[in-house]
Order: C-alpha cells, then sequence, then structure tokens
C-alpha cells in the first residue's frame, strides 16, 4: 500500500520528506495514518496511449548567400 507522508519520518535505513510517496505493509499504513503521520494514497492505472509516431528529424537547411563580386 502507498502512503504519503505529512511529517518528515526517518529511521535508520530511510528517509521521507512531508509529501513524499512510498510503500509500506497494511499493518504500517494504517499505524501511520492512525497516528496523522501519512495518508492513504490510491494510485490509479496509467491510461494506455496510442503510439506517437515518430518525429522525422532532418538536417537543417544551410542559407546560401552570393555576395556582389567585385
Amino acid at each position: 500500500m502507498f502512503v504519503r507522508c505529512l511529517v518528515a519520518l526517518a529511521g535508520r535505513d530511510f528517509s521521507h520528506a512531508p509529501g513524499d510517496l512510498y510503500e509500506c505493509d497494511d499493518a504500517s499504513a494504517a499505524r501511520l495514518v492512525a497516528n496523522g503521520i501519512a495518508e492513504h494514497v490510491v494510485l490509479e492505472a496509467p491510461a494506455r496511449e496510442t503510439p506517437v509516431e515518430s518525429a522525422v528529424v532532418s538536417a537543417p537547411e544551410r542559407a546560401v548567400v552570393r555576395g556582389k563580386k567585385r
């Protein structure tokens, strides 16, 4: 389950700032939410995108400047 920290949270092997998302087990998430340290976050599956045609990148054109002959 994912939670979002409402306050800074640090331990021996981790450090989370307010607003950080992280995954933990259900019991830990419930304890953090009950104590006002974090809030549950429901992540939605990303919408399937249609493939985008690759843009064709061509070499830049060079301007040819012809000067007056002397």
